[in-house]
């Protein structure tokens, strides 16, 4: 009586290119996996920086009309770069 754990043919081997072949498409997996990781992670901070740049120009816009309203104009930006902040 044979065992049904007993192997009666011998167990195939993959040849040396196709291993290759399939840790290549692993490789290529993995990689396109993280390239559209990164994208989304790009264009969700992306429409993050666009809201945030939207409430900071509505921001100015109502110091603005306060200003103006006021009476007052508002003072001169500093430069880029300047070290010390507008007085």
């Amino acid at each position: 009586m044979t065992s049904p754990f007993t192997a009666s043919a011998t167990p195939t081997t993959p040849s040396a290119p196709a291993a290759v072949d399939a840790l290549i498409d692993v490789g290529l997996g993995w990689a396109r996996y993280g390239l559209m990781t990164g994208r989304l992670a790009v264009q969700t901070h992306a429409a993050l920086l666009r809201s945030t740049a939207s409430l900071l120009d509505e921001a100015a816009t109502l110091l603005d009309a306060r200003l103006h309203t006021a009476g007052q104009t508002a003072p001169t930006p500093p430069s880029p770069g300047s070290a010390s902040p507008p007085s």
